[in-house]
């Protein structure tokens, strides 16, 4: 998992790969720097999806591909927010009001195996 943004919360880009075979993308919402006993016991998981407008939900984030990302929208029990980094990564409701600004942090990562702790890598 990598990190994307960090606010009074952070968002983990997250891929789950499954022992009996196929994976899951999507996004993890944390509280704070998450360690993988922590990751193991609570996550609030997006799914990336291309649209999460209405009552979609999930996440998607453009640039992601190449750790370049330019908005990050989410639509989860948190609510419908979008942070764009042409407004200073400003977080937007969708009623237009920035409810307050995302910093990017691309540096962080870990791998953590569901099964047991693998540890930060």
């Amino acid at each position: 998992m990598s990190p994307l943004v960090l606010a009074d919360f952070w968002i983990y880009h997250s891929t789950m790969t499954y022992s009996t075979g196929g994976n899951v993308d999507g996004y993890s919402f944390f509280d704070s720097p998450p360690d993988c006993d922590f990751v193991n016991n609570y996550m609030l998981i997006s799914v990336s999806k291309d649209d999460v407008s209405g009552h979609k939900s999930g996440a998607r984030c453009d640039g992601c591909d190449y750790q370049q990302p330019t908005l990050i929208e989410w639509n989860n029990k948190m609510g419908h927010f979008t942070a764009y980094s042409d407004r200073d990564w400003a977080m937007v409701d969708t009623d237009g009001n920035v409810k307050g600004h995302c910093q990017l942090a691309t540096e962080m990562g870990y791998t953590c195996d569901m099964n047991r702790n693998a540890g930060r890598s």
